[in-house]
């Protein structure tokens, strides 16, 4: 076979191809986009969240709403998971939506996210509060911003794909976010 085809299907495909392959409901297809993408989506709705069960249900949602609606997803050079990203963000806020007009008391014992935590594994428990509660004061773009371009390492375009904005307006809306976190996490009565 001449290199760069799909030679079995252990073998990695050409993004392109990987979604018409899904588009045609291919298990092997499929299989793949959620190896690679679940952890990723999961992580996402977990940082937005805070809670793991939710997480791994919206996490689920999100792959469920994207088996429904392939068929109209065009291939354009931005990675599938950039999709996959835009609609984890809408199942998160539909869920933060619902979940601000019926209040939950989180459990105590909840274990930490490993992004939050130091290299070390030193328990950093009042800085990574700290982190948290400044992230969560921020607009809910700047969150997903944050979340997107921080976390998980996605490109300015990637990003404005996810959030249905132009890469310029990511670029715009990650100065602020920064911006607006360095505020929040100055010790107060420093007037720099």
């Amino acid at each position: 076979m001449v290199a760069g085809t799909l030679q079995t299907s252990m073998v990695a495909i050409t993004a392109e191809r990987l979604v018409e392959e899904a588009q045609a409901f291919s298990q092997g297809a499929w299989a793949q986009i959620f190896d690679q993408s679940y952890p990723r989506i999961y992580d996402y709705c977990y940082l937005r969240t805070g809670d793991r069960a939710v997480a791994e249900d919206l996490a689920s949602e999100v792959f469920l709403q994207a088996l429904r609606s392939i068929g109209r997803y065009r291939y354009r050079g931005i990675p599938l998971v950039a999709w996959l990203y835009r609609i984890a963000r809408n199942v998160t806020a539909d869920h933060l939506h619902l979940r601000a007009s019926r209040p939950t008391v989180p459990l105590a014992n909840e274990s930490r996210h490993p992004s939050l935590t130091s290299p070390d594994g030193a328990d950093a428990a009042d800085n990574v509060h700290d982190v948290r509660s400044a992230i969560r004061r921020l607009t809910d773009d700047q969150q997903q911003v944050i979340i997107l371009r921080f976390f998980h390492d996605l490109s300015h375009e990637e990003t404005a794909e996810a959030l249905g904005k132009r890469p310029g307006a990511v670029r715009v809306l990650q100065s602020r976010a920064l911006a607006a976190l360095r505020r929040q996490m100055q010790p107060e009565g420093s007037g720099s």
